[in-house]
């Protein structure tokens, strides 16, 4: 009898072990930071097909993993994104961000070119605190870049 208990109370331990294990991963998968970001759209659209990426730069010199904005931004458009980072992030560890445009041709669209983004307006915030906002940038309040196949990024420094 005191094996059948001592059995038990193995599995119960395995158990046990199993569902803090569970629990621990559990939290891990929920660390995450979700940054807003709010941007308009020149003259030149984003096709669809082709996709505007962001970045975080920290203080440490270490950089987030890249998150996907979308794509398909018609011309003189406004659209809000959530962007949801598997870091967290804290304001005060951010010191810039980077917005990369991939507008290689498309695949199974022979006569497509290098697609040309104009990115009007960007802000940028997290938990309501601004990261950066165009219009409080004197040299970049009315226009903040022309992405093209020889300037793919923009670094915008944290405000």
């Amino acid at each position: 009898m005191i094996r059948k208990i001592n059995t038990f109370t193995r599995h119960l331990s395995a158990v046990a072990i199993s569902i803090v294990t569970i629990g621990i991963f559990s939290g891990a998968a929920l660390a995450e930071t979700n940054v807003v970001v709010r941007m308009t759209t020149g003259s030149d659209d984003l096709r669809g097909g082709n996709n505007a990426y962001m970045t975080l730069n920290l203080e440490s010199g270490a950089s987030t993993s890249e998150v996907r904005l979308g794509g398909g931004f018609g011309q003189n458009s406004a659209v809000r994104r959530t962007a949801t980072f598997r870091e967290t992030v804290s304001l005060d560890q951010i010191r810039s961000i980077t917005i990369r445009h991939d507008g290689s041709p498309r695949s199974g669209h022979p006569f497509d070119g290098y697609d040309n983004w104009d990115l009007q307006r960007i802000s940028v915030s997290l938990n309501g605190r601004n990261i950066y906002n165009s219009v409080n940038d004197p040299g970049r309040s009315r226009f903040v870049h022309r992405f093209t196949g020889n300037a793919r990024q923009i670094v915008l420094p944290r405000q």
